[in-house]
């Protein structure tokens, strides 16, 4: 059973990963796999012997991830695939490997650099947040940051996302608050902008390649108000 267009088989192939490795992070997991960084990114030998995995064998579970179930597939599905893919030879000793390469840090950079590349592979939220910016209108999970709302924006306003950029809560005219990359500012990495809603805010500035003012119209279910159900920016009509 293949997954839907959005996430595919690997995503849904993941489950399985969970309760495998439940102590540590999914999430570096999801990201690195996702976006089929196993070979060039992970420190993994290919000899296929003493604890190692062959080439072979990590092309075969390569390719059982690509053919996974989907995110929507039953338990039973899902102990099947993973009896599948244990019985890989070298599987077992290979994530035992990414088990222990999460645990000391040592991928850590790939970590951040796969968060540039995909900077909405954490979001979980099952509601959504609307927001309009002039005649464009887009909505994203609450659980993203203001560094994930700028990544939808630069896409969905046709920005140059190379031009620096930040973003300024107001009161009066008056900047009160500025989320951005830089120093100096709150970083935008490490801030909702639910919390802010939470808060009372409404509405925001967005600096750049000029001014766009952010309006949050709503807060909803997804699937509800013309939201997606999934993770990814949704334009509306």
């Amino acid at each position: 059973m293949k997954g839907g267009a959005e996430g595919g088989g690997r995503r849904g192939a993941l489950r399985w990963f969970e309760d495998l490795l439940d102590e540590l992070l999914l999430v570096s997991l999801v990201k690195i796999w996702h976006h089929t960084m196993v070979i060039d990114a992970l420190d993994f030998s290919t000899g296929g012997s003493g604890g190692e995995i062959s080439s072979a064998s990590l092309e075969k579970l390569n390719r059982l991830m690509e053919e996974g179930p989907g995110a929507d597939a039953s338990d039973e599905e899902i102990a099947a695939f993973m009896e599948k893919a244990m019985a890989i030879n070298g599987a077992a000793e290979m994530i035992a490997q990414f088990e222990e390469q999460l645990k000391s840090g040592a991928l850590s950079e790939v970590l951040q650099l796969e968060t540039e590349k995909e900077p909405f592979a954490q979001l979980k939220s099952p509601l959504r947040v609307i927001y309009r910016v002039g005649e464009v209108r887009l909505s994203l999970p609450s659980d993203a940051s203001f560094f994930e709302l700028h990544a939808a924006l630069t896409e969905a306003l046709n920005l140059d996302g190379k031009e620096s950029h930040h973003f300024e809560l107001r009161e009066e005219g008056v900047v009160e608050v500025i989320f951005g990359p830089e120093e100096g500012q709150y970083p935008e990495r490490e801030h909702l902008v639910s919390d802010m809603i939470e808060g009372g805010v409404t509405d925001f500035h967005y600096l750049h390649a000029g001014e766009h003012h952010v309006v949050i119209e709503s807060v909803t279910a997804a699937g509800e108000k013309g939201t997606s159900l999934g993770m990814l920016p949704h334009l509306h009509e």
